[in-house]
């Protein structure tokens, strides 16, 4: 038989004030190891390569997303036609290469810095 008197806690119930206790403990356990452990040049190269290999994996998963969503038209939608008629492509690049442009009038962007204050000096 175990103990008398004394009922053993189970591990698995917590409380708020053991929540606390058991992330303090973790956290300076975490620390402390930090202290007695050296860093290898090892463990460096080798955090290195997962570290690099995900980022590539990343912007390859991203690739493959957005060719098949944007290219393939997996959820639907088509390409609209100014896009793909070259009359119509050939036609806006001569509207943008076109010279005299014609619009409106030059716009001041900060009026106010545009006036002309005249500032009285004080009289006597």
């Amino acid at each position: 038989m175990g103990r008398v008197g004394k009922v053993a806690r189970p591990i698995y119930v917590l409380n708020a004030e053991s929540e606390v206790e058991a992330c303090l403990f973790l956290f300076f356990h975490f620390v402390l190891s930090l202290n007695r452990s050296r860093v290898s040049a090892y463990s460096a190269v080798m955090s290195t390569k997962y570290i690099v290999s995900a980022i590539l994996g990343s912007f390859g998963i991203a690739w493959v997303c957005d060719y098949y969503v944007s290219e393939k038209k997996i959820f639907g939608g088509s390409t609209p036609g100014t896009i793909t008629n070259k009359e119509w492509e050939e036609e806006t690049d001569k509207k943008f290469q076109a010279w005299p442009r014609t619009a409106g009038p030059p716009v001041v962007m900060n009026p106010i810095t545009r006036q002309n204050f005249v500032v009285k000096s004080r009289s006597e």
